[in-house]
């Protein structure tokens, strides 16, 4: 498994379900020009200019929203995952 290192976020994109008469549809609402992520695990936090460790505002299992071209994406055995710094969260959504 893939862990993050300090201020990164490994997200998972939802996935997308397809209803009986072909049409294609998230699990969660899409907004064109930005993604929804679902997150995977989290690094130990972001490190500032005074050595001062700050929390992650995200947890595991949140979902997340971010700018469609944000994030490194990576495969593995597991997945395809996007690692994002904590900064390129635009917010967090609420389940439903």
């Amino acid at each position: 498994m893939i862990h993050p290192t300090r201020g990164k976020i490994l997200t998972k994109a939802l996935p997308i379900k397809k209803e009986s008469g072909g049409i294609l549809l998230p699990d969660v609402q899409r907004i064109e020009r930005d993604i929804q992520l679902e997150v995977v695990a989290v690094g130990l936090g972001r490190i500032d200019d005074k050595g001062k460790t700050h929390e992650m505002d995200v947890k595991a299992s949140d979902f997340v929203l971010c700018a469609k071209k944000a994030g490194q994406e990576c495969e593995t055995p597991e997945g395809k995952f996007t690692i994002i710094r904590q900064q390129e969260v635009i917010a967090v959504l609420e389940k439903v």
